[in-house]
């Protein structure tokens, strides 16, 4: 009966579907995420719990043997460092060794998707649970040859990996959480945003996600210094006197806030010891109205610098006249991915495979 109607929710998409399968419990977030990159391929059976060291998932319904993905090693590096990349700000490490019974999150890469029942057109698919918590020794699923290109590919290892993690899909189309395009190439972004797949919603847990904040709070930051503009986000028109708010790792000794290349305010030295710092910036009232570049820069200690650029339509009055809001953040109505959730508890899942 379940997967009768999820055929049916399926063919009314019309669409190219990344799956996530809803499961019952809570998990606990890890201080660090081993994500191991598997293009080698292997047989996986249905179970739970998911369990990467044993190959039990919650995804099949029956054992299945995904062939080894055939990817020439230039190819391979790109995907490989691309996913680097992209979870280089958090407590993750990602690598294409395999990393036996220790723990880990597995991104099996090949196949096809019809040989875990779901649509032709299915990008991945990754286990979700119920209340959005972290799925232990998770193992998730890509299909190659849907995909268009190593960057997309990339993309949807960063997507499903983070549903592992408990994030939902957001309506950003800057960010790897959303199926959205038309924006280039996405990274996780310290901004709030409403969730969504072709419309938007609410996020499954809470009223709006922000991708970067939720991957500091569950897996820490890593070594490498980052920062994020969170505010103003270039989206919306803002005040002379609005505060631009910046989010930093690792403890900066000096963030910079120009405008138009002026230098106008500056912030001292970070020192939490938490995962991320928020670091107000004033404009002072200073910028007319019009398009006006900001820029923030970051320095650390060990020489590293960082920056980051927004571009920002500012209008007369004062930042508490300005009325804002999460912004939708999507730049094309059409999407490469959209949701199909199967809810099932462990019994549920267990009788079917059996039946």
């Amino acid at each position: 009966m379940i997967r009768r109607g999820l055929r049916s929710t399926r063919d009314r998409l019309g669409l190219c579907i990344l799956a996530a399968v809803l499961v019952a419990g809570a998990g606990d977030a890890r201080a660090q995420l081993k994500i191991y990159l598997n293009k080698n391929g292997g047989t996986y059976t249905p179970g739970e719990p998911n369990d990467s060291r044993t190959n039990v998932s919650s995804v099949p319904d029956q054992p299945v043997t995904i062939p080894a993905w055939e990817i020439d090693e230039t190819s391979w590096t790109e995907v490989l460092t691309c996913v680097q990349d992209l979870f280089g700000p958090f407590g993750a490490v990602v690598t294409d060794a395999d990393p036996g019974t220790s723990e880990h999150t597995e991104v099996v890469l090949g196949g096809l998707p019809g040989q875990l029942g779901l649509d032709p057109n299915a990008a991945g698919v990754s286990p979700f649970r119920t209340d959005c918590s972290v799925i232990d020794d998770s193992i998730v699923f890509i299909f190659p040859e849907v995909l268009v290109g190593n960057r997309q590919v990339c993309e949807a290892v960063a997507q499903e990996v983070a549903h592992s993690v408990g994030l939902d899909h957001q309506y950003l189309c800057e960010d790897p959480m959303t199926y959205l395009t038309g924006c280039g190439d996405k990274e996780f972004r310290f901004r709030e945003s409403v969730c969504g797949e072709l419309e938007p919603r609410d996020c499954k847990c809470t009223r709006t996600q922000n991708s970067a904040r939720l991957l500091l709070d569950r897996l820490g930051s890593s070594a490498q210094p980052t920062l994020w503009i969170n505010e103003p986000t270039g989206e919306d028109p803002v005040a002379s006197d609005a505060l631009v708010r910046v989010a930093v790792t690792n403890q900066p000794n000096w963030i910079e806030l120009y405008a138009d290349g002026e230098i106008i305010d500056n912030a001292p030295a970070v020192t939490t010891q938490d995962a991320y710092a928020l670091v107000d910036l004033t404009t002072f009232g200073t910028l007319s109205p019009g398009t006006h570049d900001l820029t923030v820069r970051s320095y650390w200690d060990d020489g590293t610098d960082s920056t980051q650029n927004v571009q920002v339509e500012v209008v007369a009055g004062d930042a508490s006249r300005i009325l804002g809001g999460c912004a939708a953040g999507g730049r094309s109505g059409g999407g490469w991915l959209a949701l199909v959730a199967v809810t099932g508890l462990v019994a549920r899942r267990r009788h079917r495979a059996g039946s």
